[in-house]
C-alpha cells in the first residue's frame, strides 16, 4: 500500500510539474514578453508627445502666454518620461536575457527531478517487492 501511495505522488508531482512548463511556455512567458514590449511602445509615445509639448510650450512662452514654472513643469515631466522609457527598455532586455530563461530553468529542472523522484518510486517498489517474495518463498518455501 505504501508503494503505490509514493507511486502515485510520484505521478501527480510530474503532471503537475509538466503543466507548470507548458504553462509557462505557453502563457507566461509570452505574456510576460507582450507586456514589456507593449510597456517600451507606450513609453516611447509618451515621451514623444513630452517633447513635443515642450517644444509647443517654450514656443508660447516666447509670446508670454505661460510662465517660466509652467515650462519647467513641462520638462520634469519630460525627465519623467525618459526615465520611464528607458526603464522599459532595460526591463524587457533584463527580463528576456536573465528572469526567463531562470524560470525556463527552474521549470524544467523541476520536471527533470519529478521524473527523477518517479523512477525513485518505482525501483524501490520493485526492491521491495522482491523482497517481500523472497520471505514468502522462505515461509512458504
Amino acid at each position: 500500500m505504501d508503494n503505490v501511495k509514493h507511486l502515485k505522488a510520484a505521478e501527480q508531482a510530474v503532471t503537475a510539474s509538466e503543466m507548470k512548463l507548458k504553462k509557462s511556455r505557453e502563457g507566461d512567458a509570452p505574456l510576460e514578453i507582450r507586456k514589456a514590449r507593449l510597456q517600451v511602445k507606450t513609453t516611447a509615445r509618451e515621451l514623444t508627445m513630452k517633447r513635443t509639448r515642450v517644444t509647443d510650450i517654450e514656443g508660447l512662452l516666447e509670446e508670454g502666454v505661460v510662465t517660466h514654472d509652467q515650462v519647467e513643469e513641462e520638462r520634469i515631466a519630460l525627465e519623467r518620461a525618459k526615465v520611464a522609457h528607458e526603464t522599459a527598455k532595460v526591463e524587457e532586455t533584463m527580463n528576456e536575457r536573465y528572469t526567463m530563461p531562470l524560470r525556463e530553468t527552474e521549470v524544467v529542472n523541476a520536471v527533470e527531478s519529478a521524473h527523477t523522484d518517479l523512477e525513485k518510486a518505482c525501483k524501490n517498489g520493485t526492491v521491495r517487492l522482491r523482497q517481500k517474495e523472497r520471505v514468502f518463498r522462505r515461509i512458504c518455501g
